[in-house]
């Protein structure tokens, strides 16, 4: 249980007080009793509390709750698997259900339920683990949960429960007023009634469209239950704050700040077709595009592309100064890299290249690699960097230059600043952008002291990122002489 600790990371403190300092001697007694079984346990023990870090209790509007992980391919989040394997048919029949209810117009073709998560939406199992391969193996962990159920009940103002199954049942009589209740049948294949015609078939459950009511009482917007929904849709704050409710035990005696949920609600129409050109890399980079695995940095919203970008040089100042570049680009389903050195220019200085001109490299290609890419999912782009001096070239020097100058299309009328053949691209990159969607620039810290480092979930996405590149960066560097 060495790896336990991989479990808790990215936990908020509120939800750290719900699910394991409020129910520590539970959660103690059901890792002993899972202990034997910690090579083989589904989801993997690193992942067990994925929910709650997807969709972090003060962020939390709905609880559903099922039985037990699949044997394999669980993610810790209740009846939701990885992008690109096989819908389980449990799921399936949840999609089904909800076609037939007209909460989705189409059935999705993968069984990711994070963007349920992002909205509210804590999905959570009665067993946290089973054994690989072996259903319902791991019932000890019944008595924690419904002790974490007990302490989220207290916390929280209201909340709706959407319970599917005899084991999720089960929990009803610890769930009271104001929390409103919403009970089916299980949504396996196996169960009879899912086998015939009868009114109990889960293609007829009414749970989904009696949790939006409950969220209409509550003046806070629907959950869209259409898995790829953030397509069409844009982040939006609650209608209003939800009242705050101190925590009942001795951690935490004063209430503490809710955080509006992550929501979405109906957006504008999608920003129009990136233009019919291959996005591309210069000539010498390293790239690589593939699928977010488990240890990836995910992003706590959906919705958004993530541009890291970062530069690095030994030798800054000096004639032998080797600059190199870095980018990661991900909206949480793919992730793409790029890397290179900066080439050498006479820039009539003693050197040819520079940390800045690496900063600046990242930022530029990064941005014009953005204008064409099609395999990312975003309706605005997050763009961070350690360079401040990068952003301001950008966002507020570079326009400047152009506003005060009669010949603004012309470079060699900026030829007293410096690196304008990589600002005034880059610049042109974001004009371009914006004419389609929104795009931020964000400065990072970087090389920060342990206890400065962010512990929120954006926060510290951003700041893994940026490490990430960094690092990146670094490899190509010989070192400083």
């Amino acid at each position: 249980m060495e790896r336990l600790s991989e479990a808790f990371d990215g936990l908020t403190e509120e939800t750290k007080d719900v699910f394991l300092r409020a129910c520590g001697g539970e959660l103690k007694d059901a890792l002993v009793k899972i202990a034997p079984d910690v090579n083989t346990l589904s989801p993997p023990i690193q992942h067990i509390f994925n929910a709650v870090k997807l969709c972090p209790v003060e962020n939390t509007r709905v609880v559903l709750i099922g039985q037990d992980p699949y044997p394999t391919g669980a993610v810790g989040m209740s009846f939701s698997v990885k992008r690109g394997d096989k819908v389980p048919p449990s799921l399936l029949n949840i999609y089904k259900c909800l076609c037939a209810r007209g909460l989705m117009t189409r059935m999705p073709t993968h069984g990711d339920l994070t963007y349920w998560a992002q909205q509210g939406v804590l999905l959570l199992n009665m067993s946290l683990t089973t054994r690989i391969g072996e259903s319902a193996s791991h019932p000890s962990w019944h008595t924690y949960t419904r002790q974490c159920i007990e302490t989220l009940c207290s916390v929280k103002n209201q909340l709706s429960f959407i319970l599917l199954g005899d084991d999720a049942k089960s929990i009803a009589s610890i769930i009271t007023a104001p929390h409103r209740i919403h009970t089916w049948g299980h949504p396996s294949p196996l169960s009879r009634k899912n086998q015939t015609q009868n009114p109990l078939n889960f293609i007829n459950c009414t749970c989904f469209e009696e949790t939006n009511r409950d969220m209409e009482l509550l003046n806070t917007p629907p959950i869209c239950w259409d898995p790829d929904g953030f397509l069409a849709a844009k982040p939006q704050p609650a209608a209003q704050p939800i009242p705050v409710v101190a925590v009942a035990y001795a951690e935490s005696p004063v209430a503490k700040p809710m955080i509006a949920p992550f929501v979405y609600v109906a957006a504008q129409p999608p920003p129009p077709p990136v233009p019919a050109q291959t996005a591309t890399w210069p000539t010498g980079t390293v790239s690589k595009t593939r699928r977010v695995q488990p240890n990836d940095p995910i992003p706590p919203t959906g919705n958004v592309l993530y541009v890291f970008t970062d530069g690095g040089a030994t030798n800054n100042g000096k004639p032998n100064c080797v600059a190199s570049w870095g980018c990661m680009l991900t909206d949480g389903c793919t992730m793409t890299f790029a890397s290179a050195l900066v080439p050498l220019r006479d820039l009539g200085q003693k050197y040819k290249t520079s940390n800045q001109r690496g900063e600046l490299s990242a930022l530029l290609h990064a941005l014009q690699y953005v204008e064409h890419a099609t395999e990312f999912v975003y309706t605005e782009i997050l763009v961070i960097s350690d360079s401040k001096y990068s952003i301001d070239c950008i966002e507020s020097w570079a326009p400047k230059w152009r506003r005060g100058s009669k010949t603004p299309n012309d470079l060699t009328a900026f030829a007293k600043y410096k690196n304008t053949d990589l600002i005034f691209p880059a610049l042109d990159a974001t004009l371009r952008i914006r004419e389609r969607v929104p795009i931020t620039f964000k400065h990072q810290m970087s090389h920060l002291k342990n206890e400065d480092v962010p512990t929120d979930p954006l926060g510290h996405f951003i700041y893994r990122g940026n490490q990430i590149v960094d690092a990146a960066c670094s490899l190509l560097l010989p070192k400083p002489t």
